[in-house]
């Protein structure tokens, strides 16, 4: 109520704010006899219904405009702006939404009521108009007031208000265009059904654009949510405190009673964060002087309103080696499929309760989701809506953290909500890094505006200091955007590829680096060290599909496993063992729906032996060879789990600084998926033989004598020590040898030859990156004839022949067509003749 009374107090300085001789029309519906009587200027001309209704306290009235029901201002205002209408003005008027859902139009310029609004308040909550855009800040405060305002210069201007504050910066209209005036306007008229019931207290018209601190002076309404149900969010866990956080308004009181049993027996107190427009009420207080490892009891309270009593668990101490640390990650939960992520939320938490008993607190440090947590930072509602309410069933047992996102906007609300500053980075909260026993968690920013060195230097530091710390073992990292993804390129950053992996992969104990941003499941790890990358973008964001989404697709070597499925991972590090377990659970996707399976799983176990060196089997030393053929080393995957093979040649004895060829083989490669109906997953090295090598002839020159030698690398990442070596030397026999593979650098579509062409045509085209290729064949109409292809293709020179059919193997007329090539973005149309 206080934030009302001033709101009050400021209505009626008004007019010392802004000058009188300014305000040219003033309507106040005080008078229920007289509801179009003005305060200043002109009465109001009603056409349609109207009623008057409460206002915004008992000294103020309303009226209530019904739907297809207007109000003529005839304002007397002279032409101004530069123009022959009415350019410059400002209307200030207070609303009050009478339902959700529905469009809203303040005003309009044709008097006959012919044209669209130019002022609305659309179905979603926004206000605007298509011409100008559209507001992020929400109206969704249905029964409350707001002081809604708009400031137009045309050719200058055209700013969008509530309440005291400019929330849009619209495109302005052209002087004497759309947005200008004549001697009068309508009030809430829309010519086609854009129109709904509103109710109206006080409406200002001034003859010239009000600036922000003019507008700011009228003052307006304060807005909250009544939160009467308090549901904990915990977070920033340590071995003895922890941050209780909640929404609870309106209300001042911030308390959590908290002990080792239901008695509880302790009380803390703590701070509230009321946001700009005091629609929310973030609580927030710190548990201190906490024993770790320790089961708490908790429950938060707000003046009458109090949470039932929840549990959560201390983290381990730093020297403790005898304790699990299990932890879960996820990410882009954003948009419009809340049901998907509170159903991943459902099922993890599920999962964690058959896997580890029912007490998931007793279980699971904590949650760790790695950005897009909301649609728009920007909008404070959707923070309550799109994360906090469908993470209610864990939040308030087990800790959450987060990796901003670019969808966070680097939003003030979003560092209102989180509380990092105990954990923060060289440049603040931004970035962090926390311990959890002896476990190292690094969150890094991988937004745009924090890609700078500054970052990485801190970054570099944080992980010498941790390598030499023998109280940490090991180091997992998190930010949002990916160096590189298979499924949608794109959305791939040069920042994480090239500084941030590399920096991570100088340092042995840095395991996982976790992201997400591209909407799926991706997994694999760099040529050397144990770095795994794991892409866990997909708990609730609209999925990017196979052969849909971000084209063209590309299959990156150091990622094995991709799918575009909804999904989450959990990790159970057994410190005393040094080794650490990977799952990851699935949902599958619209098309493949999938019951909460396992997709992957992987380990570390740093006590393991390496496989031992192989030997070399074939060719035998010093024998003359001529390409193609096959070297050859003992196969493990009868006795090991080898997951990649390494060979190399050299051109000098023992030096392979310099290989003349290098090539990495893994024994799977998941990529893409067979489309409908069955979308079944597409390994792309099924059957692969790892203790073969075949040689084309690519790089070796005949005569020249090779020396090679080859090594595998297992599950656990650990590479075998490299084979002796072997040489070969290439044929010089008679026999030619056959021709090298061609080089494919760019995508080619050929002409046809014969063209013109009586009855086959030959088609030749390069392929340079592995994807689907379409082939097809159109009349001069545009209508398809003929797919002559539709497959996926690896890099290479191919052809094809038309023999002149449709469809249904007819013959088909004489006359001009097109052959038409699509290849990832490569799309090129070649003209082709039929004659008879």
């Amino acid at each position: 109520m206080k934030h009302f009374f001033i709101a009050i107090w400021i209505l009626m300085l008004v007019s010392t704010a802004i000058s009188q001789t300014n305000l040219v029309g003033h309507w106040t519906f005080d008078d229920p006899t007289h509801l179009t009587k003005a305060d200043k200027g002109n009465d109001l001309v009603l056409v349609g219904f109207q009623r008057a209704v409460t206002g915004p306290d008992s000294h103020n009235g309303a009226v209530r405009i019904g739907v297809g029901s207007h109000d003529i201002v005839t304002h007397g205002l002279a032409p101004n702006g530069g123009g022959q209408r009415v350019n410059e003005f400002s209307i200030v008027m207070d609303i009050r939404l009478t339902a959700a859902h529905r469009w809203y139009t303040m005003y309009q310029t044709d008097v006959s009521n012919q044209n669209d609004g130019d002022w609305f308040i659309n179905d979603d909550g926004e206000m605007g108009v298509g011409a100008t855009g559209y507001t992020h800040y929400l109206f969704d405060k249905i029964g409350q007031w707001y002081r809604i305002a708009i400031s137009v210069k045309n050719g200058w201007q055209y700013n969008y208000y509530s309440d005291g504050v400019r929330r849009l910066t619209g495109t302005p209209g052209s002087i004497d265009g759309r947005f200008s005036l004549g001697s009068a306007f309508l009030l809430f008229a829309d010519q086609n059904g854009e129109d709904n019931t509103i109710d109206v207290a006080d409406v200002k018209f001034f003859s010239k654009a009000l600036s922000d601190d003019e507008v700011a002076a009228l003052g307006g309404y304060s807005h909250f949510t009544v939160d009467s149900t308090i549901n904990p969010y915990l977070q920033t866990p340590t071995a003895t405190s922890i941050y209780v956080c909640w929404h609870a308004s309106p209300g001042t009181e911030s308390v959590v009673e908290y002990g080792t049993d239901e008695s509880l027996g302790n009380t803390a107190t703590g701070s509230v964060h009321v946001f700009e427009d005091s629609s929310r009420w973030w609580h927030t207080v710190k548990l201190t002087n906490l024993t770790p490892e320790t089961v708490y009891y908790y429950k938060a309270k707000t003046d009458s309103f109090e949470s039932k009593i929840y549990r959560f668990k201390t983290q381990p101490s730093n020297s403790d080696r005898s304790s699990h640390i299990r932890f879960v990650v996820l990410g882009d939960n954003q948009g419009a499929n809340l049901h998907e992520f509170a159903r991943i939320v459902a099922d993890l938490k599920n999962t964690a309760q058959k896997l580890y008993g029912p007490n998931i607190e007793e279980n699971i440090n904590f949650l760790f989701n790695v950005g897009d947590i909301v649609n728009d930072g920007t909008i404070l509602s959707e923070f309550k809506d799109q994360y906090f309410s469908p993470l209610i069933p864990v939040s308030a047992n087990i800790p959450v953290m987060v990796s901003i996102g670019n969808h966070e906007r680097e939003a003030d609300n979003y560092y209102q909500y989180m509380k990092y500053e105990d954990f923060g980075g060289a440049e603040g909260e931004k970035y962090y890094s926390f311990k959890i026993g002896r476990i190292l968690f690094i969150a890094l920013n991988s937004n745009f505006e924090l890609q700078n060195d500054t970052q990485i230097s801190w970054l570099d530091t944080t992980l010498k200091n941790a390598q030499n710390d023998d109280s940490i073992d090991w180091i997992f990292s998190f930010c949002h955007h990916p160096g590189h993804s298979e499924i949608c390129p794109g959305g791939g950053r040069d920042y994480v590829q090239k500084r941030i992996i590399p920096t991570l992969s100088k340092y042995s104990k840095a395991e996982i680096h976790f992201y997400g941003h591209t909407h799926d499941y991706e997994r694999g790890a760099l040529p050397d060290g144990n770095l795994r990358l794991v892409e866990s973008g997909s708990a609730g964001a609209p999925l990017e599909r196979w052969g849909i989404a971000c084209m063209p697709q590309k299959d990156y070597p150091e990622i094995q496993r991709t799918f575009d499925y909804y999904s989450y991972t959990i990790i159970d590090i057994d410190v005393e063992k040094e080794k650490y377990t990977a799952t990851t659970f699935s949902l599958g996707n619209e098309d493949k729906p999938l019951d909460n399976v396992v997709i992957d799983s992987f380990y570390r176990d740093r006590k393991a032996s390496a496989p031992p060196k192989p030997t070399l089997v074939s060719p035998e030393s010093g024998v003359n060879k001529m390409p193609p053929f096959f070297v050859q080393a003992e196969d493990f995957s009868k006795e090991y789990e080898i997951t990649s093979s390494q060979f190399q040649i050299t051109g000098v004895a023992g030096d392979y600084s310099r290989p003349v060829v290098d090539k990495i083989q893994n024994f799977e490669d998941i990529y893409e998926d067979t489309g409908a109906p069955n979308y079944i997953p597409i390994d792309l090295n099924k059957n692969i033989d790892l203790s073969k090598m075949t040689l084309t002839g690519v790089g070796l020159s005949l005569g020249n004598t090779y020396w090679w030698r080859a090594r595998y690398r297992d599950k656990n990442l650990q590479w075998t020590e490299w084979s002796d070596e072997r040489s070969f030397t290439i044929s010089s026999a008679t026999t030619a040898p056959e021709p090298q593979a061609a080089i494919v650098k760019k995508t080619e579509l050929y002409d046809n030859y014969p063209n013109p062409f009586n009855p086959t045509t030959t088609i030749k085209f390069d392929i340079a990156e592995t994807g689907r290729v379409s082939l097809e064949i159109y009349s001069l109409e545009g209508k398809l004839v003929k797919t002559l292809l539709n497959k996926r293709f690896r890099p290479g020179q191919y052809s094809a022949t038309w023999n002149g059919t449709n469809f249904m193997g007819e013959k088909i007329s004489s006359g001009t067509y097109f052959i038409k090539l699509v290849a990832g973005e490569y799309r090129i149309v070649k003209k082709a003749v039929l004659i008879k």
